[in-house]
C-alpha cells in the first residue's frame, strides 16, 4: 500500500497550487469551489498518490515535502507527527 506523508520538519501537509489543481481535476472536484480541505483527503487516495508521483517536488506546498512510502497491504497503520514530520506507525493494542 502506498501512503503520502510530509517529511518537512516544522511543516505541514500541503499541496502546491499546481498539485491542488491536478488533484481537483483527477478527483472530479469543482475547480471553482473555494472550499478545499487537505485534512479530508486520505493519504492513500489514488488521485493524491498520482499527483505526488507525477509532480515530485513540484507537488510540495509551502513548508511541506511530500513523499510516497510503501508498506505491506495487510498492515493497519496510523500517522504520527513529530515536529511536523510524519511517520507511519503500525497500529497496536494498548491496555492500562
Amino acid at each position: 500500500m502506498k501512503i503520502v506523508i510530509n517529511t518537512y520538519s516544522g511543516g505541514t501537509f500541503a499541496l502546491s497550487q499546481d498539485a491542488e489543481r491536478r488533484y481537483r481535476n483527477y478527483a472530479g472536484v469543482d475547480p471553482k469551489s473555494k472550499t478545499f480541505y487537505y485534512g479530508g483527503i486520505s493519504r492513500t487516495d489514488p488521485h493524491l498518490l498520482r499527483v505526488v508521483e507525477e509532480l515530485g517536488a513540484k507537488a510540495n506546498g509551502t513548508r511541506s515535502h511530500l513523499e510516497v512510502r510503501e508498506i505491506p497491504d495487510d498492515v493497519q497503520w496510523e500517522l504520527e507527527k513529530k515536529f511536523g514530520v510524519e511517520e507511519i506507525h503500525e497500529k497496536h493494542r494498548v491496555w492500562k
